[in-house]
């Protein structure tokens, strides 16, 4: 019998490294596990989109003018089309079959507390408004159960009685219980001073698992019967903090607590981000929360990104002009963290066949998303200057769940000096990747053993 082998994120890629395909719930699923313990579950997702979809260019000149603040610069568009469109018909001719695996799709879940009927998952198409698995692990409103729902993700509906049944029991709002196991862990590995009776600790924001095996985090649904509802991963030499964004003390300071303890560096060589812009989509859905591009900066700027001398920082944008200058424009990010751009990697989302989801010269919407990628300065005391030639990366992937982005790991990997011992976290993650620190309000959102097909 053929032993059982982790699918590969990378379905094709040239020599050059410059033109990339990758599945997106695939290259989630690798970086859960390490070379020596690889990950063999399945992401699941949503189904892949089979054709583009039918943008109308604009009619009225008040939307005109709305739309030539909201999308990227002409000039840089062409150039971007350019690339995209040569990269594209290099796939194809390089690649056969369809541009993504065979994807697990989530099973029917019923929506409590709206006048939906229940839907299947296969039924949901990317882009458009009925986005069923978001709006089960999504919240409305702050409240004590939210606040939950913001830490770990866990399902909102059945919250309310886990909150009741912690608060009874510890007269704390704030706490919940959880165990660890993993197959190094034991019972013993929890001081008895601290453990619930049940073998159950007060849940903390911050995790950190020092095995190169798999952690898991079961949270208890149900203190009188013991039953435990809702069990996370946290993937070898991971750690992870659950807090506000727009307030980066916690960050901070736990950022030093595990250099103290565990004798980590306080600085990253990686730092990649993926800030919740505002946009039309992302308030239609309700999938995350949104802050102005004003606030956003300030936050950023407020993090005080420990990076590196001669580190990478990598930045998501969307393609409207605004946030790319608050990025790399006099007084941006960038320059605030002394770091310089030396490449841009372009994110294209295609259909299974390779069309892009969009059309290239759509007037309304493009189809790809743009990582810039930085690198600071040597030392302190030099000024990191943009590269004279920035390099300009082609990713083309199947789109997935709603701002579910590819897993760039491995190929970010490939411009650290050594990419075998590195140290890289990301701000505003919803998923976890091994060896990383992850940051965010929902760092374990998609960590959720429901997310996955074992």
């Amino acid at each position: 019998m053929a032993s059982k082998q982790p699918l590969d994120p990378i379905l094709y890629r040239n020599a050059e490294g410059d033109v990339t395909l990758i599945d997106i719930p695939t290259s989630i699923a690798a970086a859960q596990g390490t070379k020596d313990h690889p990950a063999f579950s399945r992401l699941l997702s949503s189904k892949p989109q089979e054709v583009p979809f039918a943008m109308n260019d604009p009619k009225s000149d008040d939307a005109k003018s709305k739309l030539a603040e909201n999308t990227v610069d002409a000039a840089l568009h062409e150039e971007y089309r350019s690339i995209t469109e040569r990269a594209l018909n290099a796939i194809r001719t390089n690649f056969q079959g369809n541009w993504c695996h065979p994807r697990e799709l989530f099973p029917e879940i019923q929506l409590k507390g709206n006048n939906r009927e229940s839907m299947k998952r296969e039924d949901h198409q990317p882009g458009t408004t009925e986005n069923t698995f978001d709006d089960t692990l999504s919240w409305r409103e702050e409240s004590i159960e939210k606040s939950m729902a913001r830490l770990t993700g866990l399902p909102q509906d059945l919250l309310p009685q886990l909150a009741e049944q912690c608060d009874s029991k510890h007269g704390d709002k704030k706490r919940f219980l959880v165990k660890y196991s993993s197959p190094k862990t034991t019972d013993e590995t929890n001081s008895e001073e601290e453990k619930d009776k049940e073998g159950y600790l007060p849940y903390e924001p911050l995790q950190y698992n020092l095995d190169d095996s798999v952690l898991r985090l079961t949270v208890l649904d149900n203190l009188v019967t013991g039953k435990a509802a809702y069990t996370f991963r946290v993937p070898p030499r991971a750690s992870c903090l659950s807090g506000d964004c727009s307030d980066a003390t916690s960050l901070r300071a736990a950022i030093r607590t595990i250099a103290q303890e565990y004798d980590t560096p306080r600085k990253f060589d990686l730092i990649l981000l993926d800030p919740p812009y505002t946009n039309h989509s992302a308030k239609r859905k309700r999938a995350y929360s949104t802050d102005s591009l004003g606030n956003l900066k300030d936050s950023l700027l407020r993090m005080d990104l420990p990076i590196a001398n001669n580190g990478i920082l990598a930045v998501w944008i969307t393609n409207k002009p605004a946030i790319r200058t608050m990025i790399l424009g006099a007084g941006g990010i960038f320059e605030n963290f002394n770091v310089g751009l030396i490449e841009e990697w372009i994110w294209v989302k295609t259909t299974v066949k390779g069309e892009p989801m969009f059309a290239l010269d759509s007037s309304w919407r493009k189809p790809y998303e743009v990582l810039l990628v930085g690198k600071a300065a040597a030392n302190p005391y030099t000024v990191a200057e943009p590269a004279t030639d920035v390099k300009r990366r082609v990713i083309a992937g199947v789109p997935d769940l709603h701002s579910r982005k590819p897993c760039l790991k491995n190929l970010l990997e490939s411009l650290m000096a050594d990419p075998n011992s590195y140290t890289a976290i990301e701000l505003f993650a919803r998923h976890l990747v091994s060896g990383w620190f992850s940051y965010g309000n929902e760092p374990l959102r998609f960590q959720w053993d429901g997310c996955w097909a074992d």
